[in-house]
This record gives C-alpha cells, structure tokens and sequence, in this order.
C-alpha cells in the first residue's frame, strides 16, 4: 500500500475581501507524480508557493507522513522550481547546488574541492551530463531546472514542485533519467501546468483546479476521457457580443466536420480579439487546415460577412505566422519592409509605388515606436527581436476588414514583447478587423485576447473564467 508523503485539509486563503484559495483538500503519496492543470488565475502558483513556505494560508491542516505539522514544517521539506532561475549566474553549478537554503542556515559550505568531487557523484549517480565546474549562466534553462532540482534532492526536500516549466523541458533525456532515479528514492514531483497534454506524459493522478479550489482528480490513464470544456468551460453563446465589439458577424463557422474535427461551431465580431486554446495540441491543425482550404469540408458551412465560403480559398483571410527570421527581408529596407504587403493599395493607377506614400507610412511607424528607440533602417540586417516583431504587426495594421488568423504567437512572447503585441492587436482590431489568436500556450496568451475560447475535436466551448463570469 503506497505511503502518504503529506495531505493538507480545508486550505484558505484571503487578501483585500477575495478568496484566492477556497477550502482546497488535496494528498499525495510517496514517489507519486501528480500534475495539477488549472488555468488563468486559478490559483496554481499560490498553491505551490504556499506549499514551499514562501506564503502562509489564513487557515487549513497540514500534515505529513500522517502526521499532524503546521505549514512551516511541511514547507521545510518542499522545494519549488519556477520558470525564472533561482540559481546565481556567476557560481559554478557545484557551488550553486551546495548553497544552503534557509531552513539550513547553520550549517557551512563545504570546502571547494570536496564540493566539486559530491557534485561530480551526484551527477554520475543520476546520469547528468552537466560539467560541475562550469558557471550556471552558460547553461541552457533546461539545464539549470536539472541544477535545481539536483540541488533540491542533495537539501532534503521530498516534494519537487516543477510550477509552468516549458514542456521541452520534460523531452530532455536527462530529465526522464534523473526522474526515474528519484520516483525509486521516493521522491514525489508536483507538476503544475495550463497544457494537459505535458501533464499527461509523466502524471500518475491529475487535480483539475478552478475558482481557487480542486474540482476533480482522476488516475492519469490513456482510457481516460478527460473533457476540459466540460471543467472549464460554458457553451458558446452570441447574442450578446462584448461592449468593445462591433455586433457585425465578421465569420460564422457552424457544424464543422473535417479529418478528426466534429461539429465545430463558432463566430467572430468584427473588431475583436478571439483566442482559440487548443489544451490537447491535437485540433488546432486540423482546425487552420480546413480554414486555409474550405474546399475540403466534409461538413456544416463558413460564411464571412454573410457570404458562404466555398472555394479553395477566402480572399478574407489572413493567415500570420510567427516565423518571423523568414517574414523580414534583410536586404530591404524599414520602408520596403513594412509596406511589402501593401504596394497595392500605395500604388498609383498605373501600378507605379508612390514613395511619399510609402514614406508617410515609415514615418508613422516610427512615429509609433518612438518610445522604443527605433529608427529608418537602409537595410534590415541584425534587426532587435522587438523591432522585427513590431515591423512584421505594422504590415497588419494596413488592412481593413481581414480576418487575421495569429497561428501559435507564444514562441515568440517573452516580458519585453508582450506589451508591443498586445497594442500592435488592439490597434489592428480598431481599423475594423478581426484578430483570431489560434494557440497552444494558455497561461501566455491570455491577456491578448477578450474573449478565450477551448477547442477539442468535438466541440469548440467559451472558457468560463471568473473575471468573465
């Protein structure tokens, strides 16, 4: 019979009169992996961070190995591995894994070359390839997760929360090696995500969080039928389109069948911004296959301004990668760069570019982003990641009446490009198109759009978040 590690019972707490956790019950067992899947603030991070000691709950029961402990003890034995490094750049990784953490203040640093020489045991007992000598700021992240969770298990700690960690990361090899080193050291992990599917690759039990509580957990098992929009979700409903919206239907799907794809029925509002989360990575092609060739629908219809759409392809539609090393030109310059799309409409009747046009445009582009430095360009070459971004959006923001389609944008948001793409959008949506964000990366994307909605290959559904209740 396995061996419970801990169990926290009723866990509460509140801050300015809202309840950000709501009488939360949850177990695990020794050597368990339990994924814990909640969406936007739902309450999964202050969740781990309360379970590491870095928050104290207004009230709850803590136990562990069954026996009653108060939130400190139980944190003593917890370590938390985030998205941001915790390790310091410039110590080696055998000097960072040594480093004491706090409820280990009285003891010492260990002397250098005996560090170097348990470092380099560890790292062969658990098959890590990473040199111990070597400074943490030439690792890769992935790298620097494995530090930490060495360092982590070398301190004691038997619950390793892993909270949002990119799902790369569990397709390194050395993690899968050193993973199933410390299941058979009894060492449990708490994997916390938006992505289903990541949680499901190494998951015993899944815990399904929503509105600051455990909704449901089940065993992790391929016979599993696990419907999110039934979890997190209500049905779609149009007749009250969102106050910034236009009530102009810009596209209506209804009854979409194509490849795998059942019954997929939506509508986007001319001047919104919609994102489609595709949580088990297995619709979202299928779903911009069929919109790239409507032809091969199998069933149901797509109709744009109230015009059905049958041919091989919609002159409305946009479709916006987000490769953007092969959307700049380098050899061209800002002006060229930014207007490549649009020659037709700065053309004159004769087709000849008329070039105080185009440089009326350059001259509002950077009129635009003069708060962040930018500059006309001769030529492209070496071009910021922020620039390229804003260059790329700015050939958007010349259309009118598009129904862009933005496919899978998070591999190129990070904190300093959130801000640029999120008003790059707006503005985009304000000269009367229609923005449609079809991704993977829910916690990422979330911000960008107004309306969020969930798609699985049976059914499309509105995500049901509390600031949308």
């Amino acid at each position: 019979m396995p061996e419970e590690l801990y169990r926290i019972q009723d866990l509460c707490l509140r801050k300015d009169n809202t309840m950000l956790i709501d009488h939360l019950t949850m177990y695990q067992y020794k050597g368990e992996i339990i994924g814990l899947i909640g969406l936007h603030d739902s309450g999964k991070t202050l969740l781990s961070l309360i379970l590491s000691g870095q928050e104290l709950p207004d009230s709850g029961r803590f136990y562990y190995e069954e026996s009653p402990v108060s939130c400190q003890v139980l944190a003593s034995h917890v370590a938390l591995v985030q998205r941001r490094s915790s390790l310091i750049p410039s110590l080696s990784v055998a000097e960072n894994v040594f480093i004491i953490r706090r409820h280990k203040r009285s003891s010492f640093l260990m002397h250098r070359k005996l560090i170097l020489h348990e470092a380099h045991n560890y790292m062969r007992e658990m098959r890590l390839t990473i040199p111990p000598h070597v400074q943490v700021k030439h690792l890769t992240r992935s790298q620097q997760c494995l530090v930490e969770i060495l360092k982590a298990y070398i301190l004691g700690a038997r619950l390793i929360i892993l909270d949002d960690i990119p799902l790369t990361f569990f397709q390194d090899p050395q993690f899968s090696r050193m993973y199933q080193y410390l299941k058979e050291k009894k060492v449990s992990f708490l994997l916390t995500s938006c992505d289903i599917y990541q949680l499901q690759l190494f998951s015993d039990r899944i815990y399904f969080m929503d509105d600051h509580r455990i909704v449901k957990w089940i065993y992790n098992e391929k016979r599993n039928a696990i419907d999110i929009s039934r979890l997190y979700s209500r049905p779609l409903s149009y007749t009250e389109p969102l106050s910034h919206d236009s009530p102009i239907v810009a596209m209506k799907a209804d009854g979409l069948c194509y490849g795998s794809l059942k019954h997929i029925s939506f509508e986007l509002h001319e001047g919104g911004i919609v994102a489609i989360f595709d949580l088990f990575r297995n619709a979202s092609s299928q779903l911009l296959d069929l919109l790239s060739h409507p032809r091969n629908l199998t069933a149901g219809s797509i109709n744009v301004y109230e015009k059905p759409v049958k041919g091989e392809s919609c002159a409305s539609f946009v479709f916006a990668g987000f490769e953007l090393e092969d959307c700049i030109f380098e050899t061209l310059s800002t002006r060229d760069n930014i207007c490549i799309g649009s020659y037709k409409k700065l053309a004159g009747p004769l087709g000849i570019l008329r070039r105080a046009r185009m440089q009326y445009v350059e001259q509002t582009f950077i009129k635009e982003y003069e708060e962040e430095g930018f500059n006309p360009r001769a030529s492209c070459r070496n071009l910021p990641k922020k620039e390229r971004l804003a260059m790329y959006l700015y050939r958007l923001e010349l259309l009118r009446k598009k129904i862009i389609f933005c496919i899978y944008p998070e591999k190129y948001i990070d904190y300093d490009t959130l801000h640029l793409l999120k008003k790059s959008l707006q503005r985009i949506a304000r000269r009367g198109n229609t923005v449609c964000i079809i991704t993977c990366d829910f916690e990422k994307i979330y911000p960008l759009a107004e309306r969020h909605l969930i798609l699985s290959l049976d059914s499309i559904q509105e995500y049901a978040g509390k600031d949308e209740e």
